[in-house]
């Protein structure tokens, strides 16, 4: 399980004799579609359309739903449909087991109803989604580079100043000074407590 991300990629590293994992894993072939049935892996989209997998098979978590498109399905696109917030939020509330053990049943999966356009309608809609998603991860990414270095700055702000290679007392003192607020005289707070209600105010 760990070897499969919320993003879709895989570690497909490892390679094997086959008979060393033919029984205790779960099988699937290149092209499949994978989705993690246990929580809380499926809550967070664990799964994986497997079109690079380097080998024509592969072994994997018995965790693992295993999903073939046929002809007029893409992989790609039921990947997308087995990642989208319904289908998560769906299978989540249809999860059969014991708590911190729960797993979507098959029977979800099998009767679980999607739109299903012709082959060159999902095409387009897989580009459109990717490059909206392309454009949010390139966002994302830059928002993390900015956390990453405000947070070495806090670090070496810190250090600085435990080693005194920074003096922070004049600073202090002046965000002391400007931290200090006039608080209002009786006769302002008297006039306030004077003005009317109005209820249209709290709605």
């Amino acid at each position: 399980m760990e070897k499969v991300r919320a993003n879709g990629s895989i570690d497909s590293s490892l390679v094997l004799k086959a008979f060393t994992v033919w029984n205790g894993f779960t099988y699937f072939r290149r092209c499949d579609v994978i989705v993690a049935k246990i929580t809380p892996c499926f809550e967070n989209g664990k799964g994986s359309f497997l079109e690079i997998l380097p080998t024509q098979a592969g072994f994997g978590s018995t965790e693992f739903h295993v999903l073939r498109p046929g002809n007029f399905l893409l992989g790609a696109y039921l990947r997308m449909i087995t990642s989208s917030k319904q289908f998560l939020v769906n299978g989540t509330n249809s999860m059969t087991g014991s708590a911190g053990q729960q797993r979507v049943p098959t029977d979800f999966i099998k009767n679980y109803p999607i739109a299903l356009p012709p082959i060159d309608e999902q095409t387009t809609i897989l580009k459109v989604v990717g490059s909206e998603i392309s454009d949010i991860n390139i966002t994302i990414s830059r928002f993390e580079r900015e956390i990453e270095l405000l947070r070495e700055y806090r670090t070496r702000l810190v250090a600085d100043v435990v080693t005194g290679k920074l003096d922070v007392r004049e600073a202090a003192a002046k965000l002391h000074d400007e931290a200090l607020i006039d608080l209002p005289d009786n006769d302002s707070v008297e006039a306030l407590e004077d003005e009317p209600f109005e209820e249209e105010a709290f709605v």
